[in-house]
């Protein structure tokens, strides 16, 4: 399989035609976006009321256990997107049912999800687990309505920042992975391989995309914490929204670009 390079301007270049492929057609990708916040809500459900009974067993954190469904899912609902963005970029009208026939068959998506669950796992347990007590004292304010203690509250915002500086050229990688796999129909370690070769003749794209992406991110994150500390708990549901509604559409479109641009699919026209 062909994997094109390209270089630090192409990295910008995908970012900006993902803004413009976004705010051309916002309200599928925005529709989309709170339907999978939506799905990973109700998988993370089916998560806690699962395996948190099993954890004192099994001896592993009930926050690892709870989020294994959502990981699992999360390719599945990441490949509709891209789906998605992958038809507006044809001009032609989207299909369910065809989504779901390519879908259908592809459970080896299943386990790139959980690739991409343990290495989050990791970075979460290094960055987040030392701010656990800060965490709860957080979120035990914003729940009874009390001012947030400044001091815990910026230690939170700092480690999610930190982190999510750290996970999002993991999930940058990651998103290769489903299209590869439900297109190309390609094994997980097929798909894991032409990724990082991909990778790695395009560092110098992904980097610059992965730089403006982290910017956009770290605003989502601090727009949701001041909303969480300042406003409360109905302001910070709203900033959610808007991160799933906004903010992940986007990445979404700019990760399609990216995939498209590196991997000439037969499926999609190169655009420039």
């Amino acid at each position: 399989m062909q994997v094109l390079t390209h270089s630090f301007a192409d990295g910008l270049r995908w970012f900006r035609l993902s803004w413009r492929f976004y705010a051309a057609r916002p309200m599928p990708l925005v529709g989309l976006g709170i339907g999978f916040l939506l799905l990973q809500l109700l998988a993370l459900l089916f998560g806690v009321l699962l395996f948190v009974p099993l954890s004192s067993a099994l001896s592993l954190s009930s926050d690892v256990l709870a989020g294994l469904p959502r990981a699992l899912l999360l390719p599945f609902l990441c490949f509709t997107l891209l789906c998605l963005c992958r038809d507006m970029d044809l001009g032609r009208t989207s299909d369910p049912a065809r989504f779901l026939a390519e879908l259908s068959g592809r459970w080896p998506m299943a386990a790139a999800g959980l690739i991409f669950f343990v290495l989050s796992e990791l970075i979460s347990l290094i960055i987040l687990a030392p701010h656990r007590e800060e965490w709860a004292a957080v979120m035990s304010a914003v729940s009874a309505g009390k001012p947030v203690p400044l001091d815990a509250f910026e230690q939170v915002a700092g480690a999610l920042a930190l982190s999510t500086a750290l996970d999002l050229p993991v999930a940058v990688l990651f998103a290769g992975l489903p299209p590869l796999i439900g297109w190309l129909r390609l094994s997980v370690g097929k798909a894991l391989f032409f990724v990082l070769v991909a990778a790695g003749r395009n560092w110098r794209a992904l980097f610059m995309l992965v730089l403006a992406l982290l910017m956009t991110s770290l605003l989502a994150i601090l727009t949701l914490s001041v909303m969480l500390g300042v406003l409360g708990l109905p302001a910070g549901l709203v900033a959610v929204l808007l991160m799933f509604g906004v903010f992940l559409p986007w990445h979404i479109a700019a990760y399609y670009i990216a995939v498209r641009e590196i991997f000439p699919l037969p499926h999609v026209d190169i655009r420039h």
